[in-house]
């Protein structure tokens, strides 16, 4: 079995064959159907996609994903340039999934190194501990928790399913100064101490005159998953963020993920106010942002969560998820839709 990153035209129809064994026309990155729209992704640089191939065949593929590419301003990405998303893993169904799987991560993992990137963020079912345990023996770290933010129309699990982040340091990461909480500081020093990242914890009151906050939201219709990215956090930010959020979640969207900047002194009052709102904690996402970390919270709409199903292996990781569901449980008469558009 040979890794190759894929160049050409003929590469792209193959991975298009090899997503339909194995999907289907159910996947949900529909482009992945579509030969020149992932060449043309790859060529751009916004997705690095690799192929397994055996005796010339496409059986695989995995991708080294720019976070949120699609979301641009003055042409670029408004995401961390220095990290990527590793996913979009596919694996013909005739073929051992754990051993392709491993071959392409690995080579995955040695591409990024050699680009100097800072860290993969690998986003992980909960019930799928196969997958944590292959990043996890490669140094990756739980640091989110994403509940029913992935549908299950079909399979063994009921209702929709949770995932955790993982996060591989590659190389090293610039200096930063983050603006926590003060009630959530030893969580977020837990994070960081397992990541062997270095953060000095900022306390400085937000300035009185500031630019106002820039928000951008992006949803899926079908999946009923949806998006609320700050680029820019300002004096308004709390309010800004509920109406997007109150949006979402009164047009039935079930999962609504927040990603906010750590790098901003608005974050910490705004966050303590979202949780009187129903707003519950996910995690951190280290670099992610174009100015540094982000804090990822999330809403949640008419969800069926089963706690008894999420196994995770990493204690971390169960810290994450005990906090992510004491939010949820506190918060779920505020996730009805109407009491979502009384908060304003």
């Amino acid at each position: 079995m040979k890794i190759r990153l894929l160049e050409t035209a003929e590469q792209a129809a193959a991975l298009a064959r090899c997503v339909y064994r194995t999907h289907g026309l159910t996947h949900h990155r529909s482009w992945l159907y579509e030969p020149d729209r992932v060449l043309a992704l790859n060529r751009a640089g916004h997705v690095q996609s690799f192929l397994a191939e055996v005796a010339g065949h496409c059986v695989g593929h995995v991708a080294a994903i720019t976070p949120s590419f699609e979301l641009q301003e003055n042409g670029r990405p408004v995401r961390g340039e220095r990290v990527r998303e590793l996913g979009l893993i596919v694996v013909d169904p005739t073929m051992d999934a754990s051993t392709v799987r491993a071959r392409m991560v690995s080579v995955v993992y040695g591409w990024a190194m050699e680009r100097g990137l800072e860290g993969l963020i690998v986003r992980c079912p909960t019930h799928r501990t196969d997958e944590q345990r292959l990043v996890r023996a490669m140094g990756a770290v739980p640091v989110a928790v994403h509940l029913a933010s992935t549908p299950n129309p079909v399979g063994p699990f009921r209702g929709s399913l949770s995932a955790v982040s993982l996060y591989l340091p590659l190389n090293p990461s610039r200096p930063a100064s983050v603006f926590l909480p003060r009630s959530d500081v030893d969580l977020y020093e837990a994070i960081y101490a397992q990541l062997g990242e270095m953060r000095e914890f900022a306390t400085e009151k937000p300035p009185v005159i500031s630019a106002l906050s820039t928000v951008r939201v992006e949803f899926d219709s079908v999946r009923q998953v949806g998006a609320v990215h700050v680029l820019r956090a300002g004096p308004d930010l709390k309010d800004r963020v509920l109406e997007r959020v109150q949006w979402l979640l009164g047009g039935r969207i079930r999962h609504v993920s927040v990603s906010v900047p750590l790098a901003s002194p608005f974050t910490p009052g705004a966050m303590a106010e979202w949780k009187g709102h129903g707003l519950c904690f996910s995690g951190v996402l280290p670099g992610y942002g174009s100015d540094g970390d982000v804090v990822v919270l999330q809403g949640l709409r008419d969800v069926d969560l089963q706690p008894a199903e999420m196994r995770l292996l990493d204690p971390l990781a169960k810290t994450l998820l005990s906090r992510s569901i004491s939010d949820w449980e506190q918060s779920r008469d505020m996730s009805r839709p109407a009491r979502w558009l009384e908060a304003s």
